[in-house]
């Protein structure tokens, strides 16, 4: 008896594959949607991370800034409604405690009463200790430290005497000691001096500033802190009746309130901001359909984008120690 070897037919094969090209599909399909979703999940934790970890920068800063120095000078600012806003904090790095007794420290202005046309500014002094100087920075090249100025870093200038002349804000773009600073301003500015006033005295004080530029990327001064920011908004408290109590109309930039203008803009009465920060994660989601931009504070809606991005914005209210007294509610 002969005994016919077994096999499959070509249909039985066809039929086979078939049935296992179409649960591979759908295998493969699982797995790359999962690995997007991954993919997001991961991004969008990395967004929520980097605002926590940029604000607590900020918010460090802002709590240490007016430390010695005159109230006038401890805040500036652009307070930007279709763009990010960018401010200038006192660079307290260069202050040393214990040892810096005089409350209110800053290179005087010689002989200035407004800011002078030029960006050549003539001061007593780059150092900002009275005692036992200890310059933060070396602007000359000769490795010896001379200056709390730095080469590239933030000022703000106002008029001790007069605070409510407002403030003006910019960057170092040269440092010649013995006492000679240029400056680009770039925002604010003090307003005339009018009958009545005190016989001005203006200070420069070195400032650190906070800008976001056009490619969403957020600078504290010269130094990259962080990518994909896509704004940066701040609104002041200004306790304008010195009452220590937030009245309506005193939060500016709050989109309700007047915009903050650092011309004209008591920076003594300066006890609060708010911070918010935007991100949004470094690639779009391709299974996300809708991605509109955060609007907080006095920033203009923008029209849907539908982009694709997940935006995330991390808020913090950051009470400023050196000014003034705590706020009651």
């Amino acid at each position: 008896m002969i005994r016919r070897s077994q096999a499959f037919t070509l249909v039985e094969l066809l039929i086979a594959t078939t049935i296992m090209g179409v649960v591979l599909v759908f295998v493969f399909g699982t797995m790359v949607s999962s690995q997007k979703k991954a993919a997001s999940i991961d991004d969008t934790v990395e967004v929520q991370q980097a605002a926590r970890q940029i604000a607590d920068i900020i918010e460090r800063d802002l709590r240490h800034t007016g430390m010695m120095v005159a109230d006038s000078a401890a805040m500036c600012g652009v307070d930007n409604t279709n763009a990010p806003d960018r401010f200038w904090v006192t660079d307290w790095e260069t202050v040393i405690p214990g040892v810096d007794l005089d409350p209110r420290l800053g290179a005087t202005l010689i002989g200035a009463v407004n800011l002078p046309l030029t960006s050549f500014f003539v001061v007593d002094s780059l150092v900002l200790e009275e005692a036992t100087p200890a310059p933060a920075y070396d602007t000359d090249g000769d490795a010896v430290p001379d200056s709390d100025f730095a080469l590239g870093g933030g000022v703000i200038i106002a008029d001790q005497s007069n605070p409510a002349r407002g403030s003006a804000c910019g960057t170092i773009t040269g440092v010649t000691p013995p006492n000679l600073l240029r400056v680009n301003l770039e925002a604010g500015a003090l307003s005339a001096v009018v009958v009545g006033m005190l016989t001005p005295s203006l200070i420069a004080v070195p400032a650190t500033e906070y800008a976001v530029d056009n490619s969403g990327r957020l600078f504290r001064g010269p130094f990259q802190l962080a990518e994909n920011v896509e704004d940066l908004q701040v609104a002041w408290f200004i306790d304008a009746d010195a009452d220590n109590v937030v009245d309506a109309g005193e939060y500016l930039g709050d989109g309700v309130s007047a915009d903050y203008a650092a011309l004209g803009t008591n920076a003594a009465n300066l006890r609060e901001v708010r911070l918010s920060v935007v991100m949004r994660t470094p690639r779009p989601d391709q299974e996300l359909t809708t991605g509109n931009p955060i609007i907080t504070e006095n920033r203009v809606a923008a029209a849907p984008v539908n982009d694709g991005f997940r935006r995330r914005v991390y808020t913090t209210v950051v009470r400023l120690r050196n000014l003034g007294r705590r706020i009651q509610f």
